[in-house]
């Protein structure tokens, strides 16, 4: 899943495709032919849609979206942050999104966002 969502995320590939995932799955050296008996399984394609419908329940409709305990949720848009500032960025997002239930959106005018992004 980490080299997806680089490939997606970081490189700007598009991977909405069998071979695409099929190519990454390769590149990061999976056993192909369990990961694709997997991929074309009838159970695995249960698994996700029960997944989805469970999404469903929380309002998820992209990822991330981070679901707490009491059951609320939120969806983060963001570029990479700096290395050194990843851990403080995700606790500053945790304090926000899981403490402060009466935070219900916050969304930077696009554009001039994403100007100076890092990403």
């Amino acid at each position: 899943m980490e080299k997806i969502l680089h490939a997606k995320h970081v490189e700007r590939e598009d991977v909405r495709s069998r071979e695409a995932v099929v190519e990454i799955a390769k590149a990061a050296n999976l056993d192909i032919e369990s990961f694709i008996s997997v991929l074309d399984s009838p159970e695995s394609l249960t698994t996700i849609g029960v997944d989805h419908e469970e999404a469903l329940t929380h309002g998820v409709f992209g990822t991330p979206t981070f679901v707490f305990n009491d059951g609320t949720a939120a969806f983060l848009k963001m570029f990479t942050p700096p290395e050194d500032e990843s851990v403080s960025a995700f606790k500053d997002f945790m304090g926000i999104a899981s403490d402060r239930k009466y935070f219900g959106e916050l969304k930077r005018p696009q554009p001039p966002w994403p100007r100076d992004a890092r990403d």
